[in-house]
């Protein structure tokens, strides 16, 4: 009796350390993150000084290799919003440009939002389109999209 209880309960236990060890590989395919390089095309110091310097149309951002982002209204301001971005994905079309899915995090304000990022293939042009519920798409980066931006390199972070 003691062989055959201690039996099924080794049997138990070999099928709830399979389930467990299974669990969840379906949610690491679909939420992979992309590892960085030290020197992506997008860190560095972006400026467009036709922006008029809002809280929605700023003129500098500076995106920092470790992960930290800084938003300027005015390219001349000293105080400046600041977060946090996670690159989701990299790719480089045929075209040679490279485009980045984004995840920014404001560090006063509550939400998230998700960005598409296209860096020019000279590397001097960085245009953006974000949503505040998911990933935009290609198809949603253009000029006439309210959420879509455009700015020019002023310096390199790596």
């Amino acid at each position: 009796m003691r062989k055959s209880s201690c039996a099924i309960f080794m049997i138990f236990l070999i099928i709830i350390v399979d389930c467990l060890s299974s669990f969840g590989d379906d949610d690491k395919e679909k939420y992979g993150f992309y590892v960085p390089r030290n020197n992506e095309e997008i860190y560095g110091t972006w400026v467009n000084t036709t922006y008029p310097g809002s809280n929605y149309y700023q003129q500098k951002w500076v995106i920092n290799f470790w992960g930290d982002w800084e938003m300027y209204e005015e390219v001349t301001d000293e105080f400046c919003l600041n977060g946090t971005y996670i690159l989701v994905d990299r790719l480089t079309d045929a075209e040679g440009n490279i485009w980045y899915k984004n995840f920014f995090r404001q560090r006063m304000r509550p939400y998230p939002w998700f960005e598409l990022d296209k860096i020019g293939k000279s590397g001097t042009v960085w245009e953006f389109v974000f949503d505040f519920k998911d990933f935009p798409t290609a198809d949603n980066m253009n000029s006439t999209n309210p959420t879509y931006r455009i700015y020019y390199r002023e310096s390199t972070q790596y």
